[in-house]
C-alpha cells in the first residue's frame, strides 16, 4: 500500500504531462491510487455514528452505493470460476476477501498517510509460516514480527462496529446492517489473527 502511493507521488505528474490520451491518464491514476480506498473505508465507518444519530437522509440512499462494489466482486467471481472452483468455494473466498479488505483498512490507511507525508520506514518482511494445508499449524518463525499496536486499535474498532451493528439492528436502520456486519467481522478477524500469529507456539 505504501509503495503504491509512493509510486503514485512519483509518477502521477509525469503521467498527466505526457502525451497519452485522457482515458489512459484516468486509468493510470485509478491504478496508481487504488489504495486510497482504505482511508475512505475507515472514514465511512467513522461517519456512521453521526449519520445514524442525526437520522441523515443519506442513510436511505446508502444501498445505491452497493452497485459500486459489484464490478470487482464480479471480476473475482468469474476468475475463480475459470479456475474450476465451485459456487460455494467462490462465495466463501469472495466473502473472506471482502471481510479482510475491511479489516486491513486501518493498516493500509496508515501506510497511505505515511506515503503521502513522505515518512520513511524500513521494510518488515511479511511473516512466513510454511502452512500448506489444514493439518499445519502456526509456529514461531525467525520472521515473526512483534504485535503491532494496530492490533489493539483494530480490536477497539471491531467493538465500535459491533456496537453500531447492534444499534442499527435494534433501531431498524436496515441499510447499514450488512455493511456494519462486514466491518465488525473484518476488524475482529484481522485483530485476532495478529494476536494468534504472535502468540503461536
Amino acid at each position: 500500500a505504501k509503495g503504491s502511493i509512493q509510486t503514485a507521488r512519483k509518477l502521477l505528474g509525469k503521467l498527466w504531462k505526457s502525451k497519452n490520451s485522457a482515458l489512459i491518464k484516468i486509468e493510470g491514476t485509478i491504478h496508481l491510487t487504488n489504495y486510497i480506498v482504505h482511508p475512505l473505508i475507515l472514514l465511512n465507518l467513522a461517519l456512521t455514528l453521526p449519520l445514524v444519530t442525526s437520522q441523515s437522509p443519506i442513510l436511505w440512499i446508502t444501498p445505491l452505493f452497493t452497485f459500486a462494489a459489484i464490478g470487482p466482486a464480479l471480476m473475482y467471481w468469474v476468475a475463480m470460476g475459470n479456475e474450476g472452483k465451485s459456487r460455494w468455494e467462490r462465495a466463501v473466498n469472495l466473502s473472506m476477501l471482502v471481510v479482510m479488505g475491511m479489516g486491513l483498512s486501518l493498516n493500509n490507511t496508515r501506510a497511505v498517510v505515511e506515503a503521502l507525508v513522505g515518512k520513511q520506514s524500513s521494510f518488515l518482511r511479511t511473516p512466513k509460516f510454511n502452512i500448506r494445508g489444514r493439518k499445519n499449524t502456526l509456529r514461531k518463525s525467525e520472521y515473526t514480527l512483534p504485535i503491532d499496536p494496530n492490533a489493539w486499535i483494530e480490536t477497539l474498532i471491531a467493538l465500535y462496529a459491533l456496537g453500531l451493528f447492534i444499534y442499527v439492528l435494534t433501531n431498524g436502520v436496515w441499510s447499514l446492517v450488512f455493511w456494519l456486519l462486514l466491518y465488525a467481522s473484518g476488524y475482529s478477524y484481522i485483530a485476532s489473527l495478529n494476536f494468534r500469529q504472535n502468540f503461536a507456539a
